[in-house]
């Protein structure tokens, strides 16, 4: 009995399909000097400057989203406090 021969690399549908893997993920922050800062797996912390005068304190949401192939090579973050969206901002190559 013969095995078949696989003569191309496997590779799951997603990826196929041009879907790329992301990192998605939110976290509680807080509003520090007109600004919040979020740490971001292998990009690092980037703080975001918030338009609004919100006290230093004022509790905030992070969401994060990462964008690449394989490895991240950017994000966009999406700020809200007090339920509306105060900042969205991204950064690198996405």
């Amino acid at each position: 009995m013969r095995l078949p021969v696989q003569t191309a690399g496997v590779m799951p549908s997603t990826f196929r399909a041009g879907i790329r893997p992301s990192i998605s993920f939110c976290a509680s922050v807080s509003v520090q000097n007109g600004q919040v800062c979020v740490n971001i797996p292998i990009l690092g912390t980037k703080c975001i400057p918030i338009p609004l005068p919100l006290p230093s304190g004022t509790a905030a949401q992070a969401c994060v989203s990462t964008c690449g192939t394989w490895i991240p090579t950017g994000a966009c973050i999406t700020v809200t406090a007090l339920g509306k969206q105060v900042a969205h901002e991204c950064i690198g190559s996405c």
